[in-house]
């Protein structure tokens, strides 16, 4: 039956009924699936988009394997990418995600899911600066829970989600390759690399991180050594 203008009320439904559903299910690319098939959740937050959760994963994109390094001799000489469960036990990081050093963070077989990449300091710096400046964006990251008391300022505000992973440390002693390897400040510190590294003139280098402790509302920027393990938090192409 056609209606006065000439129009079937039940095929202009129906297209109506097509459109939405082809709209719902665009609006509903939130999720991102890693080679290993953990599922993560994402968040716009300004022009950017993040994933709301630490990588998880094992392998490069390319399928390569990652090697889990238990051992803290060699996990502070190593020279190539590697990651690890904090304090070496995988119900932490089904939790907090896995800890990389920068060697994971810089190869070029990607950690990050298709279509995601390691955020540069600048691209932190983007997020900082609408959420108000370094001196308050912690508070605004920080999820309100799992945090150690009292964690300040914590209010999630944008569903950053911001977890303390704590980190695992990675300290040269000596010149003969000697390394203090240690799991430190699950709970109240949270250690992010970014895909940046300085260069300096005496031959020395520093990777970049971006961290948030427990107690206080800033986010820092860290300058740390290569061997470092911290998480990984992704941004969108």
């Amino acid at each position: 039956m056609k209606s006065k203008f000439g129009y079937n009320p039940l095929a202009i439904l129906g297209i109506f009924f097509v459109l939405a559903s082809n709209c719902t299910k665009d609006n509903d690319n939130n999720t991102i699936t890693d080679i290993d098939g953990n599922i993560y959740t994402s968040v716009t937050i300004g022009t950017q988009v993040w994933m709301v959760e630490n990588l998880n994963v094992t392998r490069y994109r390319n399928g390569d394997s990652l090697p889990n390094i238990v051992n803290d001799s060699l996990w502070g000489s190593l020279t190539s990418g590697a990651y690890c469960d904090y304090n070496n036990t995988p119900g932490n990081s089904t939790i907090y995600g896995k800890l990389y050093n920068w060697f994971a963070v810089h190869d070029s077989r990607n950690i990050a899911p298709k279509g995601w990449h390691i955020p540069s300091l600048e691209e932190w710096d983007s997020l900082i600066k609408y959420l108000g400046g370094d001196t308050i964006a912690g508070g605004k990251l920080k999820d309100t829970i799992l945090w150690a008391s009292p964690n300040t300022g914590a209010s999630n505000s944008r569903g950053f989600k911001a977890l303390p992973g704590g980190m695992r440390t990675a300290y040269r002693l000596s010149l003969h390759n000697y390394y203090k390897v240690n799991f430190i400040n699950i709970d109240s510190c949270g250690y992010w690399w970014t895909a940046n590294m300085t260069n300096w003139d005496d031959g020395s280098q520093t990777s970049w991180g971006k961290s948030i402790v427990y107690n206080d509302i800033f986010i820092h920027t860290t300058g740390r050594e290569r061997g470092i393990g911290f998480s990984v938090r992704c941004i969108k192409d």
